[in-house]
């Protein structure tokens, strides 16, 4: 394959992803019950659309690798996946375990599904550092329907409150096809 290849079939994963991940947009004046992610990435987004900077992205579609060095023209849609890990919904106020450990250098807050609840995002781990920043988010997300299923991992490592990198892992099958296997990662430099 190559590069508009591996491109536009990741954009395709995107959109996939996007149409059977999306929940509405919720009110900007709602309770947070759990960490805001949404609003650290939507900082995030700002931060790295200013700056611009260079990255060094990894592809791998179908077991066939590419690495490339871009700049990002649009962090809303590079990140659009992690902004869906919001869980900061109405819907979702009680869905989620909280597990909370703390240490010296930082903590550790873990949202668990609960077993009687419907979700895509089945657990999201953040690790702060200890003065309350985010330093690495973990989530697993599970998605399935008549149609489609897709696993996936995500995971970000934040430096200076600034996003380092990030990278997802996983698979999407559509019924009647063979699973297709991706992982995508970038490293800001």
């Amino acid at each position: 394959m190559k590069q508009n290849d591996y491109m536009k079939y990741f954009l395709g994963i995107i959109v996939i992803l996007t149409v059977f991940g999306c929940d509405a947009t919720p009110d900007q004046t709602q309770v947070k019950n759990y960490y805001d992610l949404k609003g650290f990435i939507d900082n995030q987004i700002k931060v790295l659309n200013d700056s611009k900077p260079l990255v060094s992205k990894k592809l791998m579609v179908n077991n066939k690798n590419e690495a490339i060095e871009v700049k990002i023209s649009d962090w809303e849609k590079e990140l659009e996946l992690f902004k869906q890990l919001d869980i900061n919904k109405p819907a979702f106020k009680t869905s989620y375990e909280v597990k909370q450990s703390d240490t010296a250098d930082s903590t550790t807050i873990e949202y668990t599904l609960n077993p009687s609840e419907k979700a895509p995002m089945k657990i999201l781990k953040i690790v702060l550092d200890k003065n309350k920043n985010l330093k690495t988010l973990w989530a697993k997300v599970k998605q399935e329907n008549n149609l489609y299923h897709s696993d996936k991992t995500l995971s970000i490592l934040i430096s200076k409150s600034t996003i380092t990198s990030y990278r997802i892992v996983g698979y999407q099958q559509l019924k009647y096809f063979d699973k297709k296997p991706f992982e995508i990662e970038g490293k800001i430099n």
